[in-house]
């Protein structure tokens, strides 16, 4: 489920609630009664979870077809909750680990094909043409666009960014681990402005709660590399200057990295929330029917889930951070809000199951 909801190339086409499925019948098959500990606490957010899911169903006139379809896919996270804390560690170091090693073979592959090493590869494109690669099986090559960005076997950079930054933080930067060195390069490769901005962010706070010495080697990491672009920034082809440094500039009162939304999109958004539909949102599948552009971040979300919906996303994620009150764990919130200005995936299996099995772990004042 995690590779699925962050777009891995292998499992395009395959039905959602197939792979949800799947994943509970894996579940159920492994089930051991000592493995689960159930609280009222946790009985409270799986109600949360299904109001946000049934909320979006009824925003999009869906069936009871869309019901039972909606529930199938709270009964992973249910189950992932129910965990004990040991089981919920254990399945995030399982991910930090294989995401590395899916990770280290694909930036060799990356690497090499950079230097002009080539092999065969295939055409893959994902819903319906909006985006095509050349497939290289380690690692996706965008036909057009931004051609020299990393993503690995993902759809996009900044999705892949997204869970780096998240993996970086609840490992807490500890780059004498492999594992978190190899996500920490991997993503400096996507060359994500946002990706750079939360982590940057997010080794600040670890700073500023721990005094760790590696975060601000981190920090001064990244300034040196960014002060050395931008002495270099004159020079033509420069990819880090064209696709981090120069979006960093204002122009019109803004950054130019700040793109999220088109024009369109913009114009809509302003009359929009005017309108009474700004509380209850108008519903995922009509947004689509705009045709909108290219959009991603706290608009679409709003647009399509209203206060209403974005409200209980946020009390979905305050209910689940309750019992695990600290600084990391705060941290840990904060940097999900950033990330769901920019991009609004909140409910991607992907996020959930970092953020459910991280709060546990970075509750633990010493590991």
């Amino acid at each position: 489920m995690f590779l699925y909801s962050i777009n891995a190339w292998f499992t395009w086409g395959i039905n959602i609630f197939i792979a949800q499925i799947l994943t509970t019948i894996l579940i159920i098959l492994g089930y051991n009664k000592n493995q689960f500990l159930i609280t009222e606490n946790k009985i409270i957010c799986v109600v949360i979870l299904i109001s946000i899911k049934l909320y979006n169903v009824y925003l999009n006139d869906g069936n009871i077809n869309a019901v039972v379809g909606s529930l199938i896919t709270v009964i992973p996270i249910a189950f992932l909750l129910f965990y004990t804390n040991h089981i919920r560690h254990e399945i995030l170091k399982f991910i930090t680990k294989w995401v590395a090693v899916i990770l280290f073979f694909s930036i060799i592959a990356w690497i090499l094909f950079l230097i002009g090493l080539k092999w065969n590869s295939s055409s893959i494109e994902y819903n319906e043409g909006q985006y095509v690669f050349d497939n290289y099986y380690f690692f996706l090559h965008l036909k057009r666009g931004f051609l020299f960005r990393y993503n690995s076997i993902f759809l996009e950079p900044g999705q892949l960014g997204m869970i780096a930054t998240f993996l970086l933080f609840i490992n807490k930067f500890n780059l004498k681990r492999k594992s978190v060195l190899i996500i920490f390069i991997a993503n400096l490769l996507t060359l994500s402005l946002a990706s750079y901005i939360v982590m940057v962010i997010s080794a600040f706070w670890l700073f500023a709660v721990s005094r760790r010495q590696i975060s601000t080697g981190i920090i001064l990491g990244i300034l040196l590399i960014f002060s050395f672009q931008y002495f270099q920034s004159k020079r033509s082809g420069n990819i880090l200057y064209d696709n981090i440094i120069a979006r960093l500039q204002f122009e019109d009162g803004d950054i130019k990295g700040n793109n999220r939304f088109s024009s369109d999109m913009d114009r809509y958004f302003e009359n929009f929330a005017k309108t009474e539909k700004l509380f209850t949102g108008i519903g995922i599948e009509k947004y689509y029917q705009l045709s909108l552009g290219a959009n991603a971040g706290y608009k679409v979300h709003l647009l399509a889930y209203g206060i209403i919906g974005t409200f209980l996303v946020i009390i979905f994620y305050l209910s689940l951070l309750k019992k695990y009150i600290s600084r990391n764990t705060i941290g840990l919130f904060i940097i999900y809000f950033l990330w769901y200005l920019q991009a609004a995936y909140p409910l991607w299996e992907c996020n959930l199951i970092l953020y459910i099995t991280a709060l546990p772990v970075l509750n633990i004042k010493k590991t």
